[in-house]
């Protein structure tokens, strides 16, 4: 199982330059996973973390 901190430092990985701003463990599609929101400058991006795996499940990138 892949605890917050560990979910947290793979978003960071696929978001170069950026801090988490949010992280909560959710269920997606039948599987548990964590959302971590990540912002670096004015861009935020959401990347959902398998929470069994860390795999990456799907980012999601947006301008605020």
């Amino acid at each position: 199982k892949i605890t917050k901190n560990e979910a947290e430092h793979i978003a960071l990985k696929e978001s170069h330059d950026a801090r988490v701003t949010n992280a909560k463990l959710d269920s997606v599609e039948g599987r548990k996973v964590w959302v971590i929101e990540v912002s670096g400058g004015k861009k935020t991006s959401t990347v959902m973390v398998d929470a069994l795996s860390g795999h990456i499940v799907a980012p999601k990138k947006g301008d605020r």
